[in-house]
């Protein structure tokens, strides 16, 4: 690098720190980590569940030790989860209260209610309440046997549930975390947590794509400087 492009470079180190597109991007950055935090485990504890669904012979009589290690480890997987749920959520209201925009407030409230107003998101964000104060959820796993109405063939399934016994022990459930419990026998773990996630994801593609929409001009100043910091360096 000569002199004249290293004084440029400097030049433009300095002014990429006044930007207040380096702000939004770098928000958007703290964001993204603590999403890919929410989705990981989200991963994690969705193959553990389908390795279970895939195993039979977890269900052999000597196998009563690897199975209460299992779901020993599906509680684990599920606190970890459900903590990261909660965290995702405050960071998301400290960037929004950051950003300080009006309009993306409005939107913000809008989509955040019509999300709360469902009776699945409702029972997840109590669930985390109840796992990090109460206790940890009774986790069951069921294997059953039915005749497939079609076919006439056996089908085996196996199921990792949360007891409806003890949940509604709680006394604090919101009222439409009350009517998803009582919608449900035992609730199946991979069902409620698959439906939630589908919704999250939903919500957060729309709220990146509205911060990108509303500082596209701030955004794109500091695209164009990292893109020059690039070719200089």
């Amino acid at each position: 690098m000569n002199i004249d492009n290293g004084k440029r470079f400097l030049e433009l180190l300095k002014k990429r720190e006044e930007l207040e597109g380096t702000r939004i991007f770098n928000t958007l950055i703290h964001l993204a980590t603590s999403h890919y935090c929410v989705n990981r485990n989200y991963h994690e504890l969705s193959m553990a569940i389908s390795g279970y669904e895939k195993s039979l012979s977890i269900w052999a009589v000597n196998k009563r030790p690897q199975l209460d290690a299992f779901l020993r480890e599906l509680s684990r997987l599920l606190q970890n989860y459900l903590s990261s749920i909660y965290s995702l959520i405050q960071h998301t209201l400290i960037i929004r209260n950051d950003l300080s925009c009006s309009k993306l407030n409005t939107e913000y409230s809008s989509k955040l209610r019509a999300l709360q107003c469902n009776n699945c998101v409702r029972f997840v964000r109590d669930l985390r309440t109840y796992s990090q104060h109460i206790r940890l959820p009774v986790i069951a796993a069921k294997l059953s046997f039915k005749k497939n109405p079609k076919t006439g063939e056996g089908e085996i399934k196996q199921q990792i549930l949360l007891e409806k016994k003890e949940l509604t022990k709680w006394v604090h459930w919101h009222k439409d975390s009350k009517a998803y419990i009582h919608s449900h026998g035992d609730i199946d773990l991979k069902v409620v947590l698959s439906e939630y996630h589908a919704l999250v994801t939903d919500f957060y593609q729309w709220f990146y794509k509205k911060v990108e929409e509303l500082y596209s001009k701030e955004l794109q100043e500091f695209y164009e400087i990292e893109s020059e910091l690039a070719r200089l360096s």
